[in-house]
């Protein structure tokens, strides 16, 4: 069985679709709105397990500006920056 490690990095921009969930003076409010643009960096690995049997690791930044989201009652803002470790198993034909 040959192994190997295949490390990959990424860069991505795109529109955010963030969910909003908001209750104002019991009020309950929540939907789907596009919104402005995001990037996105990822680092991770792909590496070979068992015969068809793979691995991946992985490690995402995203940053962006959610801007005039209509929530009850008025509108938001806000600055966003996440961090996301991904894994996970994968079978190659």
């Amino acid at each position: 069985m040959k192994s190997y490690i295949f490390p990959f990095l990424k860069f991505g921009v795109g529109i955010s679709v963030p969910h909003f969930e908001t209750t104002i003076d019991s009020l309950s409010f929540e939907r789907y709105e596009v919104n402005d643009f995001v990037v996105q960096f990822s680092c991770g690995a792909d590496f070979k397990i068992y015969k068809s049997v793979l691995g991946m690791v992985e490690l995402k930044y995203t940053s962006g500006e959610i801007v005039n989201v209509g929530i009850y009652g008025g509108t938001a803002e806000t600055f966003i920056k996440m961090f996301h470790f991904v894994f996970g198993l994968g079978y190659s034909f």
